[in-house]
């Protein structure tokens, strides 16, 4: 990865525009619309080099093929002795130098009123690269005003630059690197924080306190001192004058460093696991205390793997590690979002969690309400601390600084997590029964980190909704929280039975170990899939991994059941984007993917969708999608499609769960929200294409205000939409109302006392205040209602 022709690309990606560039005689079939990625820019080149030019790659950066003749030539070296040369440097030397180095200090010092937070060499390497650019630039006009720089030779110019000047760069731009808070700031940055591995790439583990340069006779010598190592020495050719002016430069240009206020790695909380040691970063104007990989049950491994999980009996002695992410929950690769999920450590031993408090909790301060953050993913992948090669999803500094405690958790996935053994020891839906853990440790210990145990909201994004809503009507939930939200996704199916039931749920398991070597025993063949590999049991895990429904201790009933049995507390904040399948469509049906849709093979997938609901007329889901559709018209039958599987998979559940909620809760406000904007970054997740609309999981960079904690990544209306969004979440979880636009106009609920029509948020910068009415009706309300309830 580097900077090639003008804008940051890879290696492939380079030689394919140098080739290609001049040329540019390509073609594309499916109307320059293609989705680039490492993976499908081999299918299309067109496309791929249209993206090329869109990220800011120029032709005129390619040289011609009289330069590339000149480059073949053979170099004739142009050398000069120096004799009696002095390093002594007179009045009028030491005034032009002086003179020198005040013209070279470009840009200010930023303040650290913002962090970055890295954890990936990609993200690393980008931002540096970006920053060096600058630097080698300003470095190259500096060493033009050298008199002894342009006495050589062109090529000699050249090779000086591109050896040196990233060393002299990074020397010159470092203001603190210490390996313990593994903490970086340069010249003109914002602190960023990394892994300490990141910083060794680039640095060596230096403790940089001082520069100094020995020139004489003819053994010029930089020597760096070292934090580790003592001084190690770099010698360079005594013959290249033009060594000599880089250092003579280097040499008076030396500045003393220290760590900035407000940064520090020494944070410890005492809580029911023992001492965590977090950090304080600086970020939006406010110290935030942040606690990473904590954990909340013992290691669900060996007789525990199935099981419930069980709280931590002894506080670990010592002090645990709270600077560093934990292990995410075992989970198989996912290549279709592999920018979404990212590259995860991972480990059967996972069961941990995240905290952001800011500071300034004192005696007589006010407890700070408590967002509890559950991660979607299918109940197969995600973690607590999910990022993409750029940024991460699912950090707590932006809603921490705007006073509320921000908890993120893993829980078990996959096979982990809900499989079912008929037995006391493989119950199933333990995953669930880890975030009901999670929820408990919060109670007993988020008082320690400022936050209010009597003012909890969860709130989820697909499989984190679906358990958002599974939350609210287990009894083993009740009482844990207050408020929830809900972000595509519910506990809510074919009203006559769960997605799996006892008999199947049991089916799979047995067939896993099966497809295992274990015996087929009654007696043995749990314990046998209890005791294989994990990695092997990982590589098991099937395509789709459904909870149970109802019959267990989480969920004794189905929801239309619940509902009409029970009485709930919670207000509640549901919503789903406007076309929310599509992306997910295109997971499950790779068909979509070639942009040649045939009415016959729509009707094939909607057959196949209606054997895994059950109880569905295929041939009516045909009829009612493709009313006013061309059916010669591959577009609009992916777009038909892709409404299919938007009302069934997220739309209708979400929505109907909530109007069935307010109908069944009058106390409880209840709100809805339609998300009809999505940043340029939603090529990420394969959402490309005015046929996707805005897919699934559009809501949650500008929920966790990732453009404001990445400028560079968003546009001027994402970080406003950001703070917006952000605003109503926190606005909900401090007082259950929602206010938009105008502070004094409340967002209204879903239904109101005597009133049929259901009212939601249109949530888009566009049209801040828009509210729509019914606008599911004939979808969800009449289509699909007597399925759901």
């Amino acid at each position: 990865m580097g900077k090639n022709f003008g804008a940051l690309s890879c290696e492939p990606c380079k030689a394919f525009f140098r080739r290609n560039a001049l040329k540019n005689k390509f073609k594309c079939r499916l109307g320059n619309n293609c989705s680039i990625d490492t993976i499908t820019r081999r299918f299309c080149s067109k496309c791929r080099f249209d993206k090329c030019l869109a990220i800011g790659m120029r032709r005129e950066f390619i040289a011609s093929d009289e330069k590339k003749e000149l480059k073949k030539m053979p170099v004739i070296p142009i050398a000069r002795p120096i004799d009696g040369h002095k390093s002594d440097f007179n009045e009028t030397e030491m005034y032009i130098i002086s003179e020198l180095i005040q013209s070279t200090q470009f840009g200010s010092i930023m303040g650290t009123n913002s962090v970055f937070k890295i954890n990936d060499n990609h993200g690393f390497n980008f931002i540096l690269t970006e920053r060096f650019d600058n630097y080698v630039r300003n470095e190259t006009k500096a060493v033009k005003g050298l008199t002894a720089f342009n006495t050589i030779c062109e090529d000699d110019r050249i090779l000086l630059l591109k050896y040196s000047c990233i060393e002299v760069t990074f020397l010159r731009s470092i203001l603190y690197l210490n390996d313990t808070a593994d903490y970086l700031q340069l010249q003109g940055m914002y602190p960023i924080l990394t892994p300490t591995t990141h910083l060794h790439a680039f640095t060596s583990t230096l403790f940089i306190t001082q520069i100094s340069v020995r020139i004489g006779g003819k053994d010029p010598i930089l020597t760096i001192n070292e934090h580790f190592d003592g001084s190690k020495r770099l010698k360079r050719d005594p013959e290249n004058a033009y060594f000599e002016s880089f250092t003579e430069y280097l040499t008076t240009s030396t500045r003393s460093y220290k760590l900035p206020d407000g940064l520090s790695s020494g944070v410890v909380i005492k809580t029911t696991s023992g001492a965590v040691k977090g950090q304080t970063i600086r970020a939006f104007d406010t110290n935030i205390d942040q606690f990473l990989g904590i954990p909340y049950a013992e290691p669900p491994v060996g007789k525990l793997r199935f099981a419930s999980p069980e709280s931590i009996k002894t506080p670990k002695p010592g002090e645990i590690d709270g600077t560093q992410t934990g292990k995410a929950c075992l989970q198989k690769k996912n290549d279709f979002l592999k920018d979404y999920f990212g590259n995860l450590s991972m480990s059967e031993d996972c069961l941990t969690l995240n905290v952001w408090t800011a500071q300034g909790l004192g005696v007589g301060s006010a407890l700070k309400p408590v967002m509890f953050w559950i991660h979607g993913g299918w109940f197969q992948y995600g973690s607590s601390f999910q990022h993409t090669p750029d940024y991460f999803w699912f950090n707590g500094t932006y809603l921490a600084a705007n006073d509320v405690v921000f908890v993120a958790i893993n829980y078990r996935l996959g096979l982990f997590g809900f499989t079912y053994g008929a037995d006391e020891t493989a119950p199933g839906n333990v995953g669930f029964l880890d975030q009901v853990l999670a929820l408990k440790w919060v109670r007993e210990n988020i008082h320690q980190f400022g936050g209010d145990k009597d003012q909890i909201t969860i709130f989820g994004h697909s499989a984190g909704s679906w358990s958002v809503s599974a939350h609210i009507l287990s009894p083993l939930s009740k009482g844990l929280f207050k408020r929830a939200i809900m972000q595509s996704g519910a506990d809510i199916m074919n009203k006559n039975r769960g997605l799996i039931t006892r008999p199947e749920a049991l089916s799979l398991a047995k067939s896993v170990a099966k497809n295992l070597n274990c015996s087929s025993d009654e007696d043995k063949w749990l314990e046998c899939l209890k005791a294989v590999d994990a990695e092997r049991l990982k590589s098991e895990t099937p395509t789709t991994v459904y909870p149970l429904q109802d019959n267990t201790d989480f969920l004794p009933e189905l929801p239309i059941t619940a509902f009409n049995a029970h009485h709930f507390n919670p207000d509640v904040i549901a919503g789903v984007a406007n076309r929310d399948g599509s992306s997910l469509a295109k997971y499950a049906v790779p068909q979509l993917l070639d942009g040649n849709v045939t009415k016959a093979m729509f009707t094939t997938l909607v057959q196949l969708a209606a054997i895994e609901l059950h109880d569905v007329n295929a041939t009516k889901m045909t009829e009612f999608y493709l009313r006013n559709v061309d059916t010669g018209n591959s577009d609009e039958l992916k777009t038909a499609f892709y409404e299919l599987y938007t009302d069934v998979s997220m739309r209708c559940p979400t929505y109907l769960f909530a109007r069935q909620y307010a109908q069944h809760s009058p106390d409880s406000r209840v709100y809805f929200f339609d998300i009809s904007y999505q940043s340029l970054n939603a090529y990420r997740w394969g959402c490309v294409g005015p046929q996707m609309g805005v897919c699934h999981g559009a809501e949650e960079e500008f929920m966790f205000g990732v453009p404001l904690m990445y400028p560079k990544t968003f546009t001027p209306l994402d970080a406003q939409f950001a703070r917006t969004v952000t605003k109503m979440w926190i606005d909900f979880a401090k007082t259950g109302f929602v206010a938009f636009g105008n502070p004094d106009k409340k967002w209204p609920t879903i239904i109101s006392t005597g009133s049929p029509v259901s009212m939601f948020k249109d949530l888009s910068p566009y049209v801040p205040q828009r509210v729509l009415r019914d606008a599911y009706y004939d979808n969800c309300d009449k289509f699909w209602g007597n399925y759901f309830q």
